[in-house]
């Protein structure tokens, strides 16, 4: 799954310079991965998934292979506070590999009073894609878990 956070806060003026040209880029990668998967994006509220698919659509995006996931953030950085997922590997006949995403209570490094919202970017995440979420399952099973790509 491809999470990445529409950041329209970077889109919006900043003194006389408009930042768009980050749209443009942001819908070119976006092109690129919607052509042969689904590629979820999270935004703010209805406004802000209007605004980000009207540049993927000039970017001529799939837009058949592009979801919004409405989740109220505190930043558009995803990196530390988005879904984090592990993998189980299938043994041999037994059962089929299966994923779930690890919670890793994002509070922003510890500098900034404005997370809480961040935090419960992997709940939401594990909501759409019907996963298990829980610093529990990473911790007691870390022997059958391993990393994987969020992908």
């Amino acid at each position: 799954m491809r999470l990445p956070g529409w950041d329209g806060r970077t889109i919006r003026p900043i003194g006389q310079i408009k930042l768009i040209p980050f749209a443009g880029v942001y819908g070119e990668m976006v092109r690129k991965i919607a052509e042969g998967e689904i590629v979820r994006i999270l935004v703010r509220h209805k406004a802000e998934e209007k605004f980000a698919r009207s540049y993927l659509a000039r970017a001529a995006a799939n837009l058949k292979n592009v979801e919004f996931v409405i989740h109220p953030t505190n930043r558009g950085w995803t990196r530390d506070s988005g879904p984090i997922f592990v993998t189980r590997n299938a043994e041999r006949g037994t059962r089929k590999s299966e994923s779930a995403i690890v919670h890793f209570h994002f509070n922003a490094w510890a500098k900034y009073n404005n997370w809480q919202k961040d935090r419960k970017v992997p709940e939401t995440a594990a909501r759409v894609l019907k996963k298990n979420c829980s610093m529990r399952d990473a911790t007691e099973r870390i022997s059958w878990w391993r990393a994987a790509a969020s992908s």
